[in-house]
């Protein structure tokens, strides 16, 4: 038992260390998704000014790709640090670490039935 949550904690603190220090690669489609939840930490609304696929063809470029609920609230979170791509890898590898919590409480569980 101890040396998985040992395993969780170290991973964990490598998943810090690189969301402060070194960012990772973003994933192909992250266009469609990050841009929104820097856009509303940043206070401009639930908008993506970067990608022409995902937004209407108005002035206000509003962001139509995916359901809008993540955006918001990871926005609002991300207000917490500085709403810029830094900001959002710290709030990515923090949602990472949180992932792995939860994941290692299963295990916990499932090795005690």
């Amino acid at each position: 038992m101890k040396p998985l949550i040992l395993a969780f904690t170290g991973l964990s603190g490598v998943v810090l260390a690189f969301a402060w220090n070194a960012y990772p690669v973003w994933p192909n489609d992250s266009v469609f998704y990050s841009v929104p939840i820097v856009e509303v930490a940043a206070g401009h609304g639930l908008v993506n000014p970067v990608c022409m696929a995902v937004r209407n063809n108005d002035s206000q470029s509003r962001f139509i790709m995916f359901p809008p609920l993540e955006s918001v609230v990871m926005g609002h979170i991300l207000r917490l640090f500085t709403p810029d791509a830094a900001g959002l890898f710290k709030l990515y590898g923090l949602v990472t670490v949180l992932k792995l919590a939860l994941a290692g409480w299963i295990f916990y569980r499932g090795r005690s039935c």
